[in-house]
């Protein structure tokens, strides 16, 4: 249930290492991309205080032209910065996936008894996409929303500090607004997901036994099953909507009133002479771009919060210790006379979970040609001890 976890936060940097070098391009994109985002207002406080309100209109196309030069190069830089990183986190997905399904491929059989097929499929699906999105839209985004963030505070302050902390007044109000966003969403992430792994194990558990299901007729239970959990996987998601409609516009509405305190107070100071007007409307600007990062942080949570309970899961599932392995020195396979190899079992033991041993200490040897077979009591299931057939 935690949004942060430093241990795994530390174990997922490492995935990073390979790409430091994209990672550095990345961040410096960025940082460029908030401050050209920041000059913007900048530039139409000195276009109204310097050209327009003398009429010089050669000024005026300068700095309208330099206004769209910035524009534009910051949306070239946007466009480089997201192509780079969306990049690597395919690539670093492609290793993880990779990297889960050969250990997948190790662990004992035992181990896939006591976890649902579904729910690994999920481990390679939706909880490596979920850290994909924290990859790319998370750690260096989370950067970026913070510099412009404290920039816009810093430019403002430079501007009239007397008006930067009436804008600043309404800061409390929104700070309560996020941590209860947070808090509620947090809960309700973890019920998603939770519903989430229980309808990808129900499905493959389904869909592989469909044959034992028809057989049986149990087609109208199953779906009654399966629509009980979609029903609750649904309302899970319909109650993060209500969180979502709620806080997105309360934050309009405390931008609002900030903005509304910003024309009072500024209006009154450019009636008194003292500030300009192209300086209220550089610092209205700037107000409106302030409560954007405020709600890029609040999204970014949640992707954060995403990928440390996906990272979890997949964690546990690399650090379950892997039994099958190739050994250090492979022995020869034994030989009959004729050169062609024979399978041998020696000293074979098996029980179920919590059960009695079914095989005994079972040595048998087939060579070519030879078939053998071992049958329990019925032929199936768990009553029997063992159903083998060996043709070799």
């Amino acid at each position: 249930g935690k949004a942060y976890d430093s241990r795994l936060m530390g174990r997922l940097l490492t995935y990073l290492r390979p790409h430091r070098g994209v990672v550095a391009i990345a961040t410096t994109l960025l940082i460029a991309t908030s401050l050209l985002e920041l000059a913007g207002p900048l530039l139409t406080k000195i276009a109204i205080d310097r050209y327009i309100s003398t009429g010089d209109t050669d000024g005026l196309v300068r700095i309208s032209l330099i206004f769209l030069g910035t524009l534009v190069v910051a949306m070239v830089l946007g466009y480089v910065q997201t192509y780079i990183m969306q990049r690597m986190g395919q690539e670093i997905m492609l290793r993880l996936r990779a990297q889960i399904f050969g250990h997948l491929q190790g662990l004992h059989v035992g181990y896939f008894d006591r976890n649902p097929v579904g729910r690994l499929i999920t481990r390679l699906t939706s909880d490596v996409e979920a850290l994909n999105e924290m990859f790319t839209s998370g750690v260096v985004a989370i950067f970026g929303d913070l510099i412009t963030l404290l920039g816009i505070m810093g430019v403002l302050l430079a501007i009239n500090w007397k008006l930067a902390l009436v804008a600043y007044a309404v800061l409390p109000l929104l700070f309560w607004l996020s941590l209860w966003f947070r808090n509620n969403v947090r809960e309700n992430y973890r019920q998603v997901r939770i519903r989430l792994a229980r309808i990808n194990a129900f499905l493959q558990e389904a869909i592989t036994g469909m044959s034992v299901l028809q057989i049986m007729n149990h087609e109208k239970r199953s779906r009654g099953e399966f629509d009980g959990l979609n029903r609750s996987h649904t309302d899970a998601h319909l109650r993060s909507i209500f969180f979502y409609a709620t806080f997105y516009p309360m934050v309009e509405i405390i931008s609002a009133l900030a903005l509304a305190l910003v024309i009072w107070f500024g209006g009154g100071q450019i009636i008194a002479g003292a500030f300009s007007l192209g300086g209220l409307v550089a610092f209205i600007q700037y107000v409106r771009r302030f409560y954007r990062p405020i709600q890029d942080l609040s999204e970014k949570y949640n992707i954060l919060q995403a990928a440390m309970a996906a990272s979890e899961r997949i964690f546990n599932l690399l650090d379950t210790e892997a039994t099958v392995t190739d050994p250090d020195r492979p022995q020869i396979p034994a030989r009959e006379r004729d050169g062609i190899p024979a399978i041998e079992f020696r000293n074979v033991w098996f029980a179920y979970r919590d059960e009695n041993w079914v095989l005994s200490d079972v040595s048998f040897r087939v060579g070519r040609g030879e078939s053998l077979a071992f049958v329990g009591a019925t032929g199936g299931g768990k009553s029997s001890i063992m159903s083998l057939l060996l043709r070799f």
